[in-house]
């Protein structure tokens, strides 16, 4: 079965995306938007014809990602901070620089369908400024809600994977974790990694999990928290509130793994 609707956006969220000490891409817990109100994007490259003996020998597709736009009823802060770098003062006070470091994220949406919900991801993003407008309303007018559009770049990741969706008939799991963590398509050998917390009797959700790599997630309700890595091996470290922080090791070896981790009262 598949859809035949779409009926629109229904949530969103984005992700940091930082650079471990080998040049590999680490993709941050997802952070769900509040007042998302549309995502659009638009293909970027052409097809390519090569012309030889009067017609046309070859037909190539070049593929440079996507340019896009993203409309918020108003601009998080943290997103403001992360994704076009502002930064803030002392008094808490968050200000724009002239020349800002460009910092990555990656974006996860949900299109409410009618059989099943879509669920996207575009990878290596890039966040522009936003217009800045400001209406005052007239005696009698109603209050109109005015909006914030930033626009994106979305460029392939070094492996040559742009984007990903899921179908009607993908992997339960992966389904209900798409908002947990990035997922990565598995032909980039990439692996999902989940690290099971716990005390004696019970899951630990909120817990902190650390990764050797960088990558950072909190465990959820079942006390589980999620990572898409490569092959090797991982130092990972638990912290909770109230518990003893325990340090461990894990190998990713071409399959997914469970790490479980049992933490003691302090």
């Amino acid at each position: 079965m598949q859809n035949k609707v779409n009926w629109g956006l229904a949530a969103s969220a984005w992700g940091k995306i930082t650079v471990d000490s080998d040049g590999n891409d680490v993709y941050g817990p997802p952070i769900m938007f509040l007042g998302d109100r549309q995502i659009n994007f638009s293909p970027s490259g052409d097809l390519v014809k090569v012309f030889a003996d009067g017609t046309v020998i070859y037909v190539g597709k070049e593929n440079t990602g996507y340019t896009g736009s993203l409309e918020l009823t108003a601009m998080d802060d943290e997103f403001a901070k992360w994704a076009l770098s502002e930064e803030v003062d002392s008094k808490n006070v968050q200000y724009e620089i002239k020349e800002p470091v460009v910092n990555r994220i990656y974006l996860l949406w949900e299109w409410v369908q009618d059989t099943k919900n879509t669920r996207h991801i575009m990878y290596n993003v890039t966040v522009s400024r936003t217009d800045i407008n400001a209406t005052t309303a007239n005696d009698g007018d109603s209050k109109t809600a005015q909006y914030q559009t930033v626009n994106l770049t979305a460029i392939p990741r070094t492996d040559g994977i742009v984007k990903a969706k899921t179908r009607v008939d993908i992997d339960a799991t992966v389904y209900n974790n798409w908002f947990n963590t990035a997922y990565v398509p598995s032909g980039s050998s990439s692996y999902t990694l989940t690290v099971e917390v716990e005390d004696s009797a019970d899951p630990i959700p909120g817990a902190l999990v650390v990764l050797s790599n960088g990558a950072i997630a909190n465990t959820d309700a079942e006390g589980k928290a999620y990572f898409n890595l490569a092959n090797g091996d991982y130092d990972v470290m638990v912290s909770a509130s109230g518990y003893t922080a325990q340090a461990s090791t894990v190998t990713v070896n071409s399959a997914a793994v469970t790490k479980s981790i049992t933490l003691v009262a302090a």
